[in-house]
């Protein structure tokens, strides 16, 4: 497993092209980043996700304002274009499979429940998915045409407080389809390349009241639930290699204190564990995902300060 880190936040784009390019939906500017770091103080780019082409990455980010929006950059340029703008944190966007639409979560503050989006890749033909009482977070295309997500929604539609579970919104008919039913929060799903498996983050409360999370994988429809990490350390942001014979995720499991996250890969029935990052004290290497050749894997590294910033990973083709 090679490993070799490239930064491709603002800072390292400065490195490399002098610049960054920021602009209202579908548009962009260029401007220095001392100039943005300055209207905006501690830039943070958060949730990276490839284009299906493997030619931009998006992320949502505070750059340009106290209140997240979703930029896409182009990974042989660096340039960076701001797709959304006013208020509500937008926040996790994920690709359609044929490039065309991204999906994510809008949050108006803290007090209300996240709803789901789908806006054209060029940040045009805004769509409101959800309108209920319940939150809608994290999407994740199924196909072009249903979207997986985690809701505290109960199958009314209604909020169901302290609990999180899976579903599958289908937008052409806009059925829901309920995939977990657990006590506790079941969130961060991601579908295998070919549409059959969905592995996901599980959030379990032991006996002396402490929480920890775990790896699970199952069936599209919900069956076959099998908890692949097993670990009294937190396992998180599960995601699937290109050829499906992969899972990547992070976890804190390797260090004493369980405050440093490292990446891992397993194989889909539990076997194989790999640690593929170096520890770096006080840092969470989180929220990773493959590029679609699986040549490399973006992720963010979270500092003590609240700096958030993206990295790319060299790694072996479809490991």
């Amino acid at each position: 497993m090679g490993i070799g880190s490239l930064r491709l936040s603002s800072r390292v784009v400065v490195l490399l092209a002098l610049f960054i390019a920021v602009g209202m939906p579908g548009h962009s500017e260029s401007g220095s980043a001392a100039e943005v770091d300055e209207r905006v103080g501690l830039v943070r780019d958060i949730y990276p996700g490839w284009s299906p082409d493997g030619r931009h990455i998006t992320f949502h980010s505070t750059r340009m304002g106290p209140v997240a929006q979703i930029f896409r950059m182009e990974l042989a340029t660096g340039e960076v274009t701001q797709l959304t703008s006013g208020p509500g944190e937008k926040r996790v966007a994920r690709w359609s499979p044929d490039g065309r639409r991204i999906a994510f979560h809008r949050e108006e503050d803290e007090t209300l429940p996240g709803d789901l989006f789908v806006m054209n890749a060029d940040g045009s033909g805004l769509e409101n998915l959800t309108r209920d009482a319940a939150g809608y977070w994290h999407p994740s295309w199924v196909s072009n045409d249903q979207i997986l997500f985690d809701s505290d929604r109960d199958d009314s539609g209604e909020a169901e407080v302290g609990n999180k579970e899976l579903y599958i919104l289908s937008l052409s008919s806009g059925s829901v389809e309920r995939l977990t039913h657990f006590d506790d929060w079941d969130t961060y799903g991601s579908v295998s390349p070919d549409g059959t498996r969905i592995t996901w983050r599980r959030v379990i409360r032991n006996e002396d009241g402490t929480r920890n999370a775990e790896v699970f994988v199952m069936d599209r429809d919900g069956s076959n639930k099998v908890n692949l990490s097993r670990h009294a350390a937190f396992d998180s942001y599960p995601t699937w290699s290109p050829n499906g014979k992969r899972i990547l995720f992070a976890s804190n499991r390797d260090e004493e204190n369980y405050e440093d996250f490292n990446l891992y890969l397993i194989d889909p029935d539990g076997t194989s564990l790999v640690k593929i990052t170096e520890t770096i004290a006080h840092v969470e290497q989180i929220r990773p995902m493959f590029s679609p050749d699986g040549e490399s894997i973006i992720y963010n590294r979270q500092d003590l300060e609240g700096r958030i910033e993206i990295y790319r990973l060299a790694v072996e083709r479809n490991p």
